[in-house]
């Protein structure tokens, strides 16, 4: 499975790069995992992403670590989502971009090694939800870079 998509944010790679390296501000604005963990030694974070469709509920387990940065341009995570006893690889590449007057295009990718099987069900039940996530993930880090530019120094 991959999912990809794009959003601009007002402000210069630098300074999102930064936001996206800050665990806590991460943290902040990804109000839909539960149980959050992060350990700063071996760079990763654990959490639970609660799902509903309907009457059936799951809860998938989420572990990624931060396997590569270059400063101002890109982030590069590697993990596993675990549920019902079966661990799926997942691959998250986050590429920042200078953008006009300022602003950074940020371009997005998640791949999943989901079992071909169980492909058109987990797309199914998993539908928009990465896509949702990412622009409430996003506007909600737009808003931490927008308030911290109006603090004195």
């Amino acid at each position: 499975m991959h999912v990809q998509d794009k959003t601009i944010l007002a402000a210069a790679p630098a300074t999102i790069y930064a936001r996206l390296n800050d665990p806590v501000r991460v943290v902040a604005c990804a109000s839909w995992l539960k149980q959050v963990q992060v350990d700063l030694k071996e760079r990763s974070y654990t959490a639970i992403i609660p799902f509903t469709m309907g009457q059936f509920k799951a809860q998938i387990g989420v572990k990624l670590w931060w396997v590569e940065g270059l400063p101002d341009e890109r982030l590069r995570l590697e993990g596993k989502l675990v549920s019902g006893g079966t661990a799926v690889p997942v691959s998250t590449e986050i590429t920042l971009a200078p953008y006009a007057d300022g602003h950074t295009e940020i371009t997005w990718h998640i791949q999943a090694a989901v079992p071909e099987k169980v492909r058109p069900l987990v797309a199914q039940f998993v539908g928009d939800t990465p896509q949702r996530f990412a622009a409430a993930f996003f506007a909600c880090l737009q808003e931490s870079v927008s308030d911290s530019s109006h603090l004195s120094p």
